[in-house]
């Protein structure tokens, strides 16, 4: 589990560390706060080949040219990831490319612990064409699906289970219902955001991590407390730990009163 994070001229942030992250962490704020380059920095920490996520420089400099450092604390041991440029910075690195030196005069990670494995749930991947891409973490998670399927009960009751199909004239996920295949896609953008959060979070290894961003993203506000319900079950049933940003109080109350019915004080 991700312990600590520091952030040191990392995109738009000159300094700022948090100690004693708990497994479920929730962050709120304003926009332009630094919630998504939050996220990110943990996402890199728990396994840098996700890669960066944006196309916004790097250094806090805004120059191309500098030191950016993340770094923290992951069961029990130091973990660090350092860029140093001499000023020929590109915006490199997005939509899960690994991290690769050769765009730096210098790149390190170091670590004490071995790569525990991360994803990151951003918004262009909650976006429904997004969804014919989940094809593998769903084959992953195929022996746990029963956290899935319930939490997606929360939104249309009547679902029995969920398959990826492909037929000649399409392809993608499909929820059986009655005798009937539906496309999640015609059940509404909250059931397709609340089955994209709950793969991300089955397709990660035990003592992993997911970090979403705007996790309210799709989801009406009746529904949240029970679709947290379903996705904190599943964040234990997975054993993996949860750090997510929004900008809605609604969904932190939301995410809070889901904690408590569960009994989730870790949060």
């Amino acid at each position: 589990m991700l312990e600590s994070v520091g952030l040191h001229g990392f995109r738009g942030i000159d300094d700022f560390s948090i100690d004693r992250l708990a497994p479920i962490v929730i962050v709120i704020g304003d926009n332009g706060t630094g919630k998504t380059t939050f996220l990110e920095a943990a996402s890199l920490l728990a396994d840098p080949s996700t890669g960066l996520k944006r196309r916004t420089p790097i250094f806090s400099s805004y120059g191309g040219k500098g030191t950016a450092v993340v770094q923290g604390r992951m069961d029990g041991g130091r973990v660090s990831v350092t860029f140093e440029s001499d000023g020929a910075e590109e915006w490199m690195l997005v939509d899960g490319d690994s991290l690769d030196a050769e765009h730096y005069e210098s790149f390190r990670y170091e670590a004490v612990h071995s790569e525990s494995g991360s994803v990151f749930v951003g918004l262009p991947e909650r976006l429904s064409s997004a969804l014919d891409r989940r094809d593998s973490d769903f084959i992953k998670v195929r022996g746990r699906l029963a956290p899935i399927i319930d939490g997606l009960r929360t939104i249309v009751p009547s679902i029995e289970e969920v398959s990826y199909l492909e037929t000649f004239d399409q392809k993608g996920f499909f929820a059986r219902i009655g005798d009937k295949f539906v496309p999640l896609a015609a059940l509404g953008a909250g059931v397709e955001a609340a089955f994209h959060l709950l793969v991300s979070i089955g397709s990660v290894p035990s003592g992993g991590l997911v970090a979403v961003d705007e996790i309210e993203i799709g989801l009406y506000h009746r529904r949240m407390p029970q679709v947290f319900q379903a996705l904190l079950r599943a964040v234990k049933t997975a054993d993996v730990q949860l750090i997510a940003s929004t900008h809605s109080w609604e969904a932190f109350e939301s995410m809070t009163e889901a904690a408590e019915h569960t009994g989730d004080e870790d949060i």
